[in-house]
């Protein structure tokens, strides 16, 4: 299913037509919202993150019922400052920024960027900003924060039901007696 540049509510996604898992977006988006199931996302352009983005847990009898959720991306994908929780798989053919606002502002507000950002899932890009300071509060020494910036989390949905494009179906061919598969990662 393709669908144009704009904001999206993830939610908006839960009942997409024939089972679905797959959504391309020509052009930026920005992404915000819950997941109820498999999904992949996959955008030409840009992605923010401009609000939290989480999975539902469901009650499931089979692990391949397990939600899951990646976003593809071939440009960067910025996570604005306020978004402190992020569930999914990250890929870019750019760049991944953990807090937008440290490269678009100058000079950056004390308080920009001073939250944790936890990400349940993982990043993978050319390159990664990590640029979250972490809270503070009075008694850090020497302005330094008193939590990490970043928390990323490897899931298990990884392994019990990946998205689409995050498995192994990209390398699904037969090797011909040429010894081990690569590995998924």
């Amino acid at each position: 299913m393709t669908r144009p540049p704009g904001p999206y509510n993830l939610s908006s996604f839960a009942a997409l037509p024939g089972g679905i898992e797959t959504v391309f977006i020509t052009g930026d988006a920005q992404l915000s919202g819950t997941v109820t199931r498999k999904l992949t996302i996959i955008v030409s352009g840009t992605v923010t993150i401009n609000g939290p983005i989480s999975i539902t847990p469901v009650t499931f009898g089979d692990p391949h019922e397990v939600p899951s959720l990646g976003i593809a991306s071939f440009g960067p994908i910025n996570i604005n400052s306020g978004v402190i929780r992020v569930d999914a798989y990250l890929f870019s053919n750019n760049v991944i920024n953990t807090c937008t606002e440290a490269v678009t502002v100058s000079p950056l507000p004390a308080v920009t960027c001073s939250n944790t950002l936890s990400v349940n899932g993982f990043l993978m890009a050319r390159n990664i900003l990590f640029q979250r300071k972490g809270p503070f509060n009075g008694s850090a020494q020497n302005g330094q924060a008193t939590a990490p910036g970043e928390i990323v989390t490897l899931i298990p949905q990884l392994y019990l039901n990946p998205p689409r494009f995050f498995d192994s179906s990209v390398d699904d061919r037969l090797l011909e007696g040429q010894g081990e598969r690569q590995p998924l990662f």
